[in-house]
Parts: structure tokens; sequence; C-alpha cells
């Protein structure tokens, strides 16, 4: 555990190295006022050490450890909103309304499975629908009030409450059956891999009957191309996939496939249920996305199954974002 530690603490440092280069140069060219760079930058350090130690045996082992849980389900309140008070105090925009209301969200959040101490697969979805209420409402583009377009404060609000949900899961719930971590083995990797080129054909046959999207060749050199592939995809990979495949597959497959007694049947709602959140995505309802997203989740559903792991579908997730991006959208 103690090489564990220290690769996070590296981890860490790298990516504050690595973050504080890009934010100087790019508010720099952006021509972002320092005093909004400096608080966004202040408050995403915070966020990403916190965010990062989810991922690691290490760090969790070590907030697992503090009892009761009464008192680990306070800390995990307090980690929320430190990234709103840094951010919020140094850019002028702190107000105790948010606050309060951010603070309330984090103790729900936090002591949900403290407050039901009879688990059951019905008590899980109830916690993802909640964790999804609260996104789709879009409460944090109102509490982390973006004072420049190029500048998504509303970011930081997102990344708390993955990690806060993640948290609630794997140090309240102990639920098992998720494979979570941030690095696919290479088994991920090959069932990952297989099922993104499984679901290319289905893939190009939806989007041409429902003609969401026009293919295009990207512009540029191709080492650009390939630079900002490969930016997309760990991007997706470890947020976008990594967020949505703990909860859609790690938790309400999981949940739907133990009241069900049937994995297949958990694989179909988990896909319908993954299609549906994104009616609202740029206009609602998108029913066009709406499907794509849906039958996309049966080959992320299908690649956990087969991996028993979240990773393997967060590759096959990423896969499928990136290659969208870069030549669809």
């Amino acid at each position: 555990m103690a090489s564990n530690g220290r690769a996070y603490l590296r981890t860490v440092l790298s990516l504050w190295v690595a973050f504080c280069a890009i934010a100087f140069y790019y508010s720099a060219q952006a021509h972002i006022p320092r005093f909004i760079a400096l608080a966004f930058l202040g408050a995403a350090l915070i966020e990403t050490a916190l965010y990062i130690a989810t991922g690691f045996p290490a760090a969790r082992e070590i907030f697992d450890g503090i009892s009761p849980p009464a008192v680990r389900a306070l800390m995990l309140t307090a980690s929320a909103v430190v990234p709103y008070l840094i951010y919020a105090t140094a850019s002028g925009t702190f107000h105790w309304r948010w606050f309060g209301l951010l603070a309330l969200l984090a103790t729900v959040s936090s002591a949900w499975f403290i407050a039901q101490p009879r688990h059951s697969p019905a008590i899980d979805i109830l916690f993802l629908a909640f964790m999804a209420v609260v996104l789709l409402t879009k409460v944090f583009s109102r509490g982390y009030i973006t004072l420049h377009p190029r500048v998504p404060a509303d970011m930081l609000g997102q990344l708390m409450w993955i990690r806060v949900g993640v948290l609630s899961v794997l140090s309240f719930r102990k639920l098992g059956g998720i494979g979570f971590g941030f690095l696919p083995s290479r088994k991920d990797w090959n069932i990952g891999v297989q099922q993104f080129v499984a679901f290319i054909p289905a893939g190009v046959l939806l989007d041409i009957w429902l003609r969401f999207a026009q293919p295009r060749t990207p512009a540029g050199p191709w080492w650009k191309t390939l630079a900002v592939a490969a930016g997309t995809f760990c991007g997706i990979l470890w947020v976008v996939a990594l967020s949505e495949e703990f909860f859609f597959r790690g938790v309400l497959q999981q949940a739907v496939t133990r009241m069900t007694n049937s994995k297949w049947v958990g694989l179909a709602l988990a896909s319908v249920a993954f299609g549906l959140v994104h009616l609202p995505f740029r206009h609602f309802p998108n029913w066009q996305f709406a499907i794509l997203a849906g039958v996309a989740g049966v080959f992320y559903g299908i690649a956990y199954l087969r991996a028993k792991s979240i990773r393997a579908a967060m590759v096959t997730h990423a896969l499928v974002v990136t290659a969208w991006r870069v030549f669809f959208s």
C-alpha cells in the first residue's frame, strides 16, 4: 500500500504541474483575467487531488479506516464544499445560499447509505435517481458562477458530485462487483476494444437511419487530429465514461440484475435508462441521441459483463465518444 500511496502523490504532483502550465498558457492566449484563472486553478487543483484519490486503494483505505461512519460522511461533505469556497471567495461570487445548498446535497449523498442500513437494490436505484436529478437540473451551473465563457466553473461541481457519489457507494454502501479504477487492465482493453468494433456497424446504420450526424473529414494535419483524439479519449475515459459506467453499469445494472435475477434484464433496463438520460442533449427531447446512447449502452453493458469490471465498459465508451467527436460531430 505504501507504493500505491507514493504513486498517488506522484500522480497528483504531475497533474498539478501540468495543469498550472496549461492554465497560465491558456489564460494568456484566451485573454482570461488573472483573478478568474487563479480562482479556477486553485479550486481545480484541490478537486483534482480529491477526485484522483478515489481511484487509489491506499487513499480509499485511509478514508475507510476513519470511524464512525458518520465522521467519514461529515469529512466527505466538508471536502465537497472546499473547492467552492476557494473558487467563489477568490472570484468574488460567494453566496451563502449556494454554499448551504451544496453542503446539503453533499450531506444527503454522503449519509444516504448510513441512514439506510438495510441495503437493497431499491435503495441503490433511489440513490442513483437522486444523483441524476441533481445533475440534470444543472444546479452546479447556477452555484458555480461562470465569469468567462472559456472557464466552465460548473465543471468543479460536476467532478465533486461524481467523487462524492463514488465514495458513498464504495465506502458506505461497500458495493462489490464494480471493478472501479482509472487504469484498465490488458483484459479490460481487449474486451473494450472488441465491443467498440462490434458497435461500429450498429452505430453507423443507426446514424444513417436517424440522420443524427453527418460524417466529416478531420481538418488540419494528421498529428493535430491524433493529439485531439488522444486528449478527448483520456478526458472521456477518466471523467464521463468513468462516472457513467460506474453508476449505470456498476450500480444500476447490478441492482436490476439482483432484483430480477437476470443479467440480461439488468443489461436491457440499464441501457434504456442510459438512453433516456441523454434526452436533454442539446435540445429536449432528443430522441435520436437517446436511441443511439441506449444502443451503445448495450455494448458498454456487455463489456462490463464480460470483464466483470467497469473499466472495460469505460474503454468502449471512450472509444465510441472519441470516434463520434473526431469523425462525426
